[in-house]
């Protein structure tokens, strides 16, 4: 065995032991160490990418696990983990896809599933999507969540009643009585003042990410060019700027 092979599972074996024991910043450096000395190793690749995502960095941990489900597509926990961080960057094809090859193979709880569910939901695949929600919410009977989006998932097929009934689970199950009593007045027919603050503002938090693609490339919007345009073709320059009702 080369000097360097066995450097490199010494590193492992420390990045094995860190993890264990909570230490996710020493693991990840453990990983890193063994991953320079065993390039491509799908082992080292999957439990560094695991690492990251623990540790907060889904971008990296995605591009890592990513290539050890390639490495190794038997890798399920790492296809899961990719699942997981492609879900929290908002990557829902990517993330559903994922999540649905390595839970075939992987016993994962209530939590996983719900992310399964919510990514099918976001890409339009409802009835795949309740499925998911379904198995979540057996696995865990009081999962708020995963009756909150069950919920939504139901109103976007139609199926107003069944929705209703979620939306009184998942306050049950202790959601935000105040935004679920809201979700459960839209799924009745009944009129509604207003939508609570707290669902405007998450509803505008997650818009503003592709709001500026969506606005220009799909609604058409050239408000800005139009306004600029006589200056830019004037080559005027101008010392202040104020800029009214700038968005994002």
């Amino acid at each position: 065995m080369s000097s360097s092979l066995e450097q490199a599972r010494s590193h492992f074996s420390d990045g094995l032991a860190h993890f264990e024991a909570g230490r996710l910043q020493e693991a990840s450096a453990s990983f890193e160490a063994a991953l320079v000395l065993a390039p491509g190793r799908p082992s080292v690749l999957g439990n560094l990418g695991v690492t990251l995502f623990r540790l907060g960095q889904a971008e990296r941990a995605a591009e890592v696990l990513q290539q050890a489900v390639v490495a190794d597509p038997s890798h399920a926990e790492a296809r899961v983990c990719l699942g997981l961080a492609h879900e929290l960057l908002g990557h829902w094809e990517a993330a559903a896809e994922a999540l649905e090859q390595g839970l075939v193979d992987f016993d994962a709880g209530a939590t996983t599933w719900l992310a399964l569910g919510r990514a099918l939901g976001r890409s339009g695949r409802f009835a795949d999507a309740l499925r998911a929600l379904d198995h979540a919410v057996a696995k865990e009977e009081y999962l708020a969540e995963a009756w909150s989006v069950r919920g939504n998932v139901l109103r976007d097929m139609g199926r107003l009643s069944e929705a209703a009934e979620s939306f009184r689970r998942a306050i049950d199950g202790g959601a935000d009585p105040e935004l679920h009593a809201y979700y459960l007045a839209a799924s009745s027919g009944a009129t509604v003042d207003a939508p609570p603050r707290f669902f405007v503002e998450s509803l505008f938090d997650e818009y503003s990410a592709d709001f500026d693609e969506h606005l220009v490339d799909k609604l058409g919007y050239r408000g800005h060019e139009r306004l600029l345009q006589p200056l830019l073709s004037k080559q005027q320059r101008f010392r202040h700027v104020l800029d009214l009702g700038c968005g994002t």
